[in-house]
């Protein structure tokens, strides 16, 4: 099965929509969730599904790029 990772930084709206798009369709599972906003509510989407998170500085991000 295709593992994804998603980016987000918000509310997660989209993000759990993907999530459960893909449990649904049993085709590939969202295994990631990673974020520069350790307070974004996609944290606790990802928690709810029990997804693991990764939050990071987007300074160094950009700088390791």
């Amino acid at each position: 099965m295709k593992r994804l990772a998603i980016f987000a930084s918000g509310s997660g709206t989209n993000a759990e929509n993907i999530i459960e798009y893909f449990n649904e369709k049993g085709i590939a599972e969202v295994s990631l969730i990673l974020s520069n906003d350790k307070n974004a509510y996609v944290l606790e989407r990802a928690r709810k599904h029990n997804i693991p998170t990764v939050t990071f500085n987007r300074k160094t991000f950009m700088k390791r790029m």
